[in-house]
């Protein structure tokens, strides 16, 4: 029986634990995508104050798109 201190078994180790860290910041990257305007302290009212595609070009009051 091999003790815990074996290459074996630091090897075994290092996999391991390399694959909790790969999954576990899969998993944090996915949240962040999911939920980039909780995480962004974008505030969940804010659309009734924002006309989305309201200009043709973005911050250019002149291109102003007409109702139709």
């Amino acid at each position: 029986m091999e003790s815990c201190s074996s290459p074996r078994g630091w090897s075994t180790f290092r996999h391991a634990s390399f694959a909790l860290l790969l999954f576990f910041g899969h998993i944090w990257h996915g949240a962040r995508t999911l939920f980039i305007d909780v995480f962004g302290g974008i505030d969940p009212n804010l659309d009734a104050q924002v006309e989305f595609k309201a200009f043709q070009k973005l911050g250019d009051p002149a291109t102003r798109r007409q109702k139709v």
